[in-house]
C-alpha cells in the first residue's frame, strides 16, 4: 500500500512565531516612516531628481533606461549608482515630481531589507557552530 502522507521535515518550523515577529517589525517600520509620507524634497533631491535629465524618463525603452544608469554624468562616460538612479527614473516616469511615490518605494525597499535581514539573522542563530547557544532564541 502506498503512503501519501508528507514526510516529517525536522528543519521546518511553525511559521506563526516568525509571522508575528515580521509583522511587528513591519508595523514598527510603518510607524517610523508614517510622518515621512507627507514629506517634501530635501538636500540632494533637487539635484538628483528635479535637475537631472538622466532620470526624466519619457518612455520605458532600453535607451531611456540605460541613460538613467549614468546618474548626473552628462557625457555618459561613467556608470554611477545604476540601481539607485534606475529607481529614481522609474519613479519619475510614473509620478514625475510627486514625492509620495518616492517615499512609498523607499518604504518598500526598507521593508524588503528588513525581511531579508530578519531571515539572515534567524538562520545565523541556527548555524551548527552556535547550536545550543542561541537556537532557542531563533
Amino acid at each position: 500500500m502506498l503512503n501519501f502522507r508528507k514526510a516529517h521535515n525536522p528543519v521546518s518550523r511553525p511559521a506563526v512565531p516568525h509571522l508575528f515577529a515580521l509583522t511587528a517589525l513591519l508595523v514598527c517600520l510603518l510607524i517610523i516612516y508614517w510622518p515621512g509620507f507627507r514629506g517634501d524634497w530635501y538636500l540632494d533631491d533637487f539635484g538628483n531628481i528635479h535637475e537631472n535629465p538622466n532620470v526624466h524618463l519619457e518612455s520605458l525603452n532600453v535607451s531611456e533606461i540605460t541613460k538613467s544608469f549614468y546618474g548626473m554624468n552628462r557625457p555618459y562616460t561613467r556608470i554611477n549608482r545604476p540601481l539607485s538612479y534606475l529607481s529614481l527614473a522609474v519613479n519619475y516616469y510614473f509620478g514625475a515630481t510627486n514625492p509620495l511615490g518616492y517615499h512609498i518605494v523607499n518604504f518598500l525597499i526598507h521593508c524588503a531589507t528588513t525581511v531579508v535581514l530578519f531571515f539572515l539573522i534567524l538562520n545565523m542563530l541556527r548555524l551548527p557552530v552556535l547550536q545550543g547557544k542561541y537556537q532557542k532564541m531563533a
